[in-house]
Formats: structure tokens, sequence, C-alpha cells
């Protein structure tokens, strides 16, 4: 991904502001000082006033992970089926043909080079191009392309057989393809596809480029981050839950969804997943075990967060982890992996459970090596998050750059993680 002028510029202001405002207030913080009574301006009692942390809990079972899918479900149902699912699907697909000869030659010794622009020195993140020094390595179109920039030669060329938009990782002689297709909704600043299905495909780049492993799951592409060779991709899933539509009014056509809801199975929430390598085809299914939930969730949604060695021999099936939530924003540290959530409410199981008009829910992961990412975290601040640039890891504070959309105003919020809970330990409100 690359980052635009105008978004530098605005973080730019942001973290400026921050450096005279925000430091004392982290300051007089961690020394104790706005407890003690002392008042700095821009940093007051009231602007560490900490809001009620979202708490991640796992499921007792598998019948208490059915029941209260399906009774948040229908309480999120409409007339028309799932809140965001009307959306209709675009193509992707264009009409590009190749722009440069094909030739069966060798990539050359690295090169100097520059990389994607990435948050964070360390952590890769998902392009259409990527390089090392010695290959181009670019997707468009369904074709993954290599060229040596040396002789500004096409050396291989591969047709990937997955329609939808894709984007491509590197590391040594693998490419990790990632490929989400179907309708697109949300804001211009975080289109993306739902109701579709995610490929993911491991190509090794060492000879003519080839598909060792292709994996197929349910859901949609949020994002990736890549530490090493080691990726890790978030897939958004919503219920495949058939609605039957006889009803002639909406009152009959919402009382025809309830009931759908509740005689659905649980596989209907439960993303699955098939992986072909050569000629061997192994399949799979999210379990009741990999679950947490938030305190109040709308049943919608479901985030799976898989892991990926690109050196590996082939793919596996990620050993997901999963979230009864939504996530449109992913920021990555060596150690961190954190989805956001930009939502203006959550229905609970027992009822509405307004979060508040716009505000950010945000779920961390801890990470470490090729390990199965853990959860560690969570919480919610009011506002909006412009992109994943609006949040920064330091020193074991998660510092979140948001907007208010009624008054137009931004601020800048301190998080520091506690007993599992995002706590808000600091704030900077009323910038422009």
């Amino acid at each position: 991904m690359t980052l635009g002028l105008g978004n530098l510029a605005r973080r730019d202001r942001v973290l400026a502001l921050m450096s005279r405002r925000l430091r004392l207030c982290a300051a007089a913080i961690m020394s104790g000082l706005l407890l003690a009574g002392l008042s700095l301006s821009g940093c007051t009692r009231s602007s560490i006033k900490s809001r009620p942390p979202l708490t991640l809990v796992a499921f007792d079972s598998c019948a208490q992970l059915l029941a209260e899918l399906r009774a948040a479900t229908a309480a999120s149902i409409g007339p028309y089926g799932l809140p965001g699912n009307e959306v209709r699907p675009l193509s992707m697909k264009g009409a590009a043909q190749d722009s440069v000869a094909e030739r069966a030659a060798v990539p050359g010794p690295a090169a100097a080079h520059s990389g994607t622009n990435v948050n964070e020195a360390g952590v890769d993140e998902p392009d259409l191009v990527k390089t090392d020094g010695r290959r181009i390595v670019t997707v468009g179109n369904g074709v993954l392309r290599v060229v040596d920039p040396a002789t500004r030669t096409q050396t291989g060329r591969l047709e990937l057989g997955a329609d939808g938009q894709a984007q491509l990782l590197l590391s040594g002689d693998r490419a990790l393809v990632l490929v989400s297709g179907g309708g697109y909704r949300g804001p211009m600043r975080s289109m993306r596809p739902v109701g579709g299905e995610a490929e993911v495909l491991l190509v090794d780049l060492a000879g003519a480029p080839r598909v060792i492993s292709r994996y197929h799951g349910s859901g949609t592409l949020v994002d990736a981050r890549q530490t090493g060779s080691v990726a890790r991709v978030v897939l958004s899933s919503t219920p495949t839950i058939q609605f039957p539509a006889r009803a002639n009014s909406a009152a009959g056509l919402l009382r025809e969804n309830r009931a759908a809801v509740a005689r659905a199975p649980l596989t209907a929430w439960l993303p699955s997943w098939e992986i072909t390598t050569g000629t061997a085809t192994t399949k799979g299914r999210l379990g009741c075990g990999s679950i947490s939930r938030p305190a109040s969730f709308s049943g919608t949604a479901l985030l799976s967060v898989l892991t990926f060695d690109l050196g590996g021999a082939a793919l596996t099936d990620g050993d997901p982890v999963g979230v009864v939530a939504d996530g449109d924003t992913v920021y990555g540290t060596p150690t961190s992996l954190y989805v956001a959530n930009n939502a203006s409410s959550r229905i609970s199981v027992g009822g509405p459970a307004m979060v508040g008009p716009g505000n950010t829910e945000i779920f961390r992961f801890a990470i470490s090596g090729a390990g199965k990412p853990v959860f560690a975290a969570s919480g919610s601040v009011p506002g909006t998050l412009l992109n994943q640039y609006a949040m920064s890891e330091w020193d074991g504070y998660l510092r979140v750059a948001t907007t208010n959309p009624a008054t137009n105003t931004s601020a800048v919020r301190v998080l520091r993680e506690t007993a599992g809970k995002l706590a808000q330990v600091g704030s900077v409100d009323g910038l422009g």
C-alpha cells in the first residue's frame, strides 16, 4: 500500500501536536502528577477518564455459541436481510494485456531498491507490485508476472485462476498472493468486498512461476501483515443463511427472516476452507474453541486471523483464531496485530447496546515468530479512524488518532493494555 501526500501531511500535523501536548500528558500520567492534582493545559483529569473497556471472552460451548449467534443475528436482521449485504457485486476484472515479452531468464543479483511504503519498519504490507532487487513481481487481472529489472524483460507469467482483486507479499523465492472477490461496502477510504470468498496462493518463483498450494476460504480479505517470512491474514465472513422472502410486507419478511435465523445451524456462521496442494485436497472449518466475543455483538460478521509461513513446504489451514466482530482496518508491529472496526452500534443478546455514534472497536493480537496469534486485549474509542496510519504503538502504548464526524474535530488517545483491556490513559481532544 502507498501513503498519499495528503495523508502524510495530516499525519505529520497530528504528530506535531502530539509532541507538544500529548508528551506532557504521558509524562504526567506516568509520574502520578495528575493524580496528585496538578493541572496541565490540554491534559486535565477529565481528559484521562477511561471509557468502559471492551473485553473479549471465549464461549463455554458450541451450544452457547449457537444460541448467542442466533439471538444476536435475529436482533440485527431487517426485512431485506443482513445489514451491508445489499451491495451488488462489482467486477474487478479488466482487459489489460501483457506489455512486455516473456523471456526465459534467471533474475540477477539483488540491486539497491525501494520497497512498499509501510507503516512500521520490519512489517511488510500487501501491494500490487513487489521487488527484492533481483526481480519485480506484479499481480493484476488474474495474472502474476515476473520482470527482470536489469534487462526490463518479463521472465515469467502465471495465470492464477482466481477472479478478484489481488495483492501479494514476497519472501525469498516465494510469493503469497491474496485474492478477495465479491461486492463492495464501506466508505471510500475502506471499501472492501463482502459476501465473497478469499483465496490465498503460495507461488514458487525459483524457476517458472508455479502455484504450490491454494487456500480457498469463506470470507473476504480485510488486510494482511508480514514479519520475516510469516504473514498474518485477516478475513471477515458473514453468515450463510437462506432467507425465504415469501411475505408481501416488511413485517412479514422480518418474521420470516428471524425464523430462518432460528433454524440456521452453527455451520452457517463458522467459516470453512479448502486447501489444495498438488492433487491432495483437505477441508476444514473454524472450531468453537477458537472463537471469542466482545461484550456485545451483532452476529452479522466474524473475523478470522490466519498465519502462513512463506518458507513452508505448503500452505496449512492457517491455524485460525476468530472473533465475533467485524473489522476494516489492520495495523501491525513486529509483536502486535491490531484490527479496528469503525462501528456505530452493536446489538447484545439481551437487547440493543449502543457503543456510541462513530465509535471504533480495537482488538489486539500478540504475535511471535510463526506461532498462532493470541488474543491479548480489546478496547473502544470514540470517533472513527481515517486509515491504518491513525494508529501507532510506542513503548507499550497504542496511540490512536480519531475524528468525530458530528463535530468534525479530531483527537489523539493513548491506550495501555491492562488485564486484557485496552484502557485509555490519556487524550488530547478538540484538534481541528
